[in-house]
């Protein structure tokens, strides 16, 4: 991809800062949600293979969608939307089945340009959205996320993705907290890694 990645990215951050323009932070209309979606992608060469599950609010999976597609664009940090948004957008437009809030692995308005992962796919398919990431970018104010350690004690950090309050994304991701990530998260990370080595999820995997 050589020189063509700098300029993408150029165009990507002003598509971030478009975005970012765009946020609405606004209280879940009913709250605590009644249910939880997460996507999560998992790689093997080429090929992502996406995982979607969305639980209830104590952890319980109501419904497992997965979805495999060629990976366009590779990692670049700040950036994760233009590997992982087209693996997101499909699969979340495969099922009829819609969450009350989407928890997405990566940033959400604590990033640079106040548009990671989870801000650019709430704007795009006006849903809540809540971001969760393992660790912080670079010149991210203190005030865009809140910290919560996982039951392995894993530092998190939780930031709006859009149309929900941080308060409100902190208390979602603190009552679904896993081993490593929240609930409907874990499972995600957990089947797309399965799907992406030819496994079908059994009972005992929940």
């Amino acid at each position: 991809m050589g020189s063509n990645v700098l300029l993408i990215t150029q165009i990507a951050e002003e598509l971030q800062r478009d975005f970012a323009r765009n946020i609405e932070v606004y209280p879940l209309p009913s709250f605590p949600p009644s249910t939880v979606g997460a996507i999560d992608v998992s790689y093997k060469g080429e090929e992502g293979f996406a995982s979607y599950v969305i639980t209830d609010m104590e952890g319980k999976v109501l419904h497992i969608e997965n979805l495999s597609l060629s990976s366009f664009f590779p990692y670049i940090p700040e950036f994760l939307f233009l590997m992982e948004a087209p693996f997101v957008i499909d699969i979340f437009k495969k099922t009829n089945f819609i969450p009350d809030v989407l928890l997405l692995n990566g940033h959400g308005l604590a990033h640079p340009r106040n548009c990671g992962l989870a801000t650019f796919i709430g704007i795009l398919l006006r849903q809540p959205t809540i971001g969760v990431a393992t660790s912080l970018l670079k010149n991210t104010r203190s005030n865009l996320y809140r910290c919560v350690s996982s039951k392995s004690g894993k530092k998190l950090y939780i930031s709006i993705g859009n149309l929900i309050t941080l308060d409100q994304a902190f208390t979602i991701v603190s009552k679904l907290m896993g081993k490593k990530l929240p609930l409907p998260l874990e499972y995600a990370d957990r089947f797309s890694r399965m799907f992406s080595r030819g496994l079908e999820v059994e009972e005992t995997d929940l």
